[in-house]
């Protein structure tokens, strides 16, 4: 039963669906009569939406859960989906350990999917021979969900904006030592993550406002090890410092910075980053008032003071950080390594 979430099967009024669900489980599962026995296997990504009476032993007593694959297992797998479509000898001209990487936290079909639009791309272009530009473009289109081409004619000053912005957070994320690696910065328009909502919740919801489906710019990175988010205190400065420095460089790049380039949503991750800094992982519900208002205060000024590093990090740099906001205007998405050889300049 894939996706069994869907049957509602919980404990709410009187909920006949899982009753008899319940009741055909007894029958199958525990019958004497071999000819009626049943193996029942179910599938879901939510859970903790099934009804615990369900998850006894009995029933669904044997839980298995799944990860995403790691990067081993993620190698792996593109290795040998490629190999059906290239020669042997064609190997050394793929780069498919970038692949592995920038596929994190990515399903199997999500990566078979990279791979047969890249094909598709290859019949189109180059009459059926894949290379590793089909297989990024359709990483770029499929994982990242960059949009290939504007649905609109943006004015030079905003493509500008986008430019500084993203400039200053490439060329921080490369200067600062972080176990986050940059794989690719865009300027282009970006699908967004939506959040799954109660259907015709806008109707009674008094605070619902309707989810942004695009944004314009996004930096994307990954880690070379398979990582379970633990920070050491300097990886969280350097957090928060990556966050504040698109703002700086808008104001190095183009004389001041109208915080109108992803301003709410840096500025919050900062924010939070340097209160989970301060208030040392204590959940503030718990701290009497007086106490969080210092601790928010002590957020605020880590804040501030990694800002200034920043400030002074991209002044130091601002030739390269010219260079590669103009670079970002001319193509639009670029990835590491030409960030590092600008850098190196």
């Amino acid at each position: 039963i894939d996706e069994i979430d869907l049957l509602e099967l919980q404990r709410r009024g009187e909920n006949r669906t899982l009753s008899e669900f319940l009741t055909a489980m007894g029958d199958t599962v525990n019958s004497e009569d071999s000819k009626r026995q049943v193996f029942v296997i179910a599938a879901t990504n939510c859970p903790e939406t099934l009804d615990k009476a369900l998850r006894q032993p009995g029933r669904f007593g044997k839980e298995l859960r799944f990860e995403y694959p790691n990067y081993k297992d993620r190698l792996h797998f593109i290795t040998a989906k490629v190999s059906e479509f290239i020669l042997p000898d064609q190997k050394d001209q793929f780069n498919l350990e970038k692949l592995a990487h920038y596929t994190h936290n990515k399903s199997y079909e999500s990566m078979n999917l990279v791979i047969k639009d890249a094909m598709l791309k290859a019949k189109i272009d180059n009459n059926g021979e894949l290379t590793q530009r089909h297989l990024e473009q359709a990483l770029e289109e499929n994982i990242f969900h960059i949009i290939p081409s504007h649905a609109k004619d943006i004015p030079l000053h905003e493509q500008q904006i986008l430019a500084a912005h993203f400039a200053g957070q490439a060329v921080a994320l490369a200067l600062l030592e972080s176990n986050l690696k940059l794989a690719k910065v865009t300027i282009k328009q970006v699908m967004t993550e939506l959040t799954e909502k109660m259907m015709g919740s806008h109707l009674w919801d008094a605070s619902h406002k309707e989810q942004q489906r695009f944004e314009y710019g996004k930096l994307f990175t990954y880690h070379e090890k398979d990582s379970i988010d633990m920070q050491t205190y300097q990886e969280k400065i350097n957090l928060i410092k990556l966050h504040v420095a698109g703002f700086v460089a808008e104001e190095l790049l183009l004389g001041s910075c109208g915080y109108s380039c992803h301003a709410e949503n840096d500025h919050l991750i900062a924010l939070s980053i340097a209160k989970s800094l301060t208030f040392k992982g204590i959940d503030e519900a718990k701290l009497p008032k007086h106490m969080v208002k210092a601790y928010y205060d002590e957020a605020a000024a880590l804040k501030e003071t990694c800002t200034q590093e920043m400030r002074a990090l991209l002044s130091k740099h601002k030739q390269a950080l010219e260079v590669i906001a103009q670079i970002l205007l001319e193509k639009e998405t670029i990835d590491y390594e030409q960030i590092k050889e600008a850098l190196v300049s």
